[in-house]
């Protein structure tokens, strides 16, 4: 197993560095970069206010996940876990994010691992499974000739039988881990195994309908900022075909398993808004600036973070106090 994940390592980072390069060489190519000028000042702000929005709105959600589970944690140093862990995920070649942040939580904010891996995994799949709603719904309006919905459908039944698995069938779940981990590792696993089954069980219902409504509101943060961009460089479209873009392609990214979804999902997401009118030019300037919004700015803000954590000096919680 080491020696296959010392193989695909450096192929998966030549993948993403021709992916980039090849993306990068099209937006030359292509964009009308004069565009961008136009977009001006007040915009430019506008925009980057609601990419701020956006991870606090993200940052609120998880903080209602742990204060359901029982933890009601310091909104503060939760946004320095959240963003810190995300800009992680930038700066490695596989997601380290999510450990970094189950560390943060346990370190900082005194979560256990198994409720904080709880935590990640129903934002995690709540998400996924509104988007794959949204694709469902969005798929004959957008792609009225392609099988989107028939993969969707795939994914969130994936995700339902998962989770399923994981709940209701513990007995399989427990098969799958004495047969595929050392034995030496599975009390261990097994027993933070059930942690985590209970931790997942006791997120109560209200939590997970305002968890639903702030994911909604962050697809409605980012739908309107393209629709911003999209305004202001001369190309109109309807929000809610918005809304059913950014479902789809996000699902193109999650399938093509590279980080952020990079180029597949932006590719996509091109392919659609210009399926729907956009011109091309103005369409590669809403995905280049939904690009930066969501993948740049989270990752200065996350550098901010880790240097603020630093600063305090993570490792002693109490410096913070």
């Amino acid at each position: 197993m080491k020696s296959l994940f010392r193989r695909s390592k450096p192929l998966a980072i030549g993948l993403v560095l021709v992916i980039s390069l090849g993306g990068g060489y099209y937006l030359a190519r292509n964009l009308r970069w004069e565009a961008l000028l136009q977009l001006g000042a007040p915009l430019i702000a506008a925009l980057l206010a609601l990419s701020i929005g956006y991870l606090g709105v993200y940052t609120l959600s998880v903080w209602g996940l742990l204060y359901g589970l029982g933890y009601p944690v310091h909104f503060g140093r939760l946004w320095l876990a959240v963003t810190s862990s995300m800009s992680t995920n930038y700066m490695t070649p596989v997601k380290a994010g999510i450990p970094v942040r189950l560390w943060l939580y346990k370190t900082l904010l005194n979560v256990p691992v198994t409720t904080g891996g709880a935590s990640v995994v129903v934002e995690s799949a709540l998400g996924m499974l509104l988007g794959v709603g949204l694709a469902i719904l969005g798929a004959p309006r957008l792609l009225p000739d392609q099988n989107v919905q028939g993969v969707a459908v795939t994914l969130g039944v994936g995700v339902l039988g998962a989770l399923a698995v994981l709940l209701l069938l513990p007995q399989l779940s427990e098969n799958l881990v004495r047969r595929v981990v050392p034995k030496r590792y599975v009390t261990k696993i097994l027993h933070w195994e059930s942690q985590f089954r209970t931790s997942l069980r006791a997120v109560p219902v209200q939590t997970l309908v305002w968890v639903i409504i702030l994911y909604s509101m962050r697809l409605a943060i980012r739908a309107l900022c393209i629709y911003l961009v999209l305004y202001a460089s001369g190309g109109f479209i309807n929000l809610l075909d918005l809304l059913f873009a950014q479902a789809i392609s996000g699902i193109v990214g999650i399938i093509s398993m590279l980080p952020t979804g990079l180029g597949a999902r932006d590719a996509s997401m091109a392919l659609l808004l210009m399926n729907v009118g956009i011109p091309q030019d103005i369409a590669l300037v809403g995905v280049l600036v939904d690009r930066v919004l969501w993948s740049l700015v989270p990752f200065g803000i996350g550098l901010l973070s880790i240097n603020i954590l630093s600063f305090k000096g993570l490792v002693h919680k109490e410096a913070l106090d």
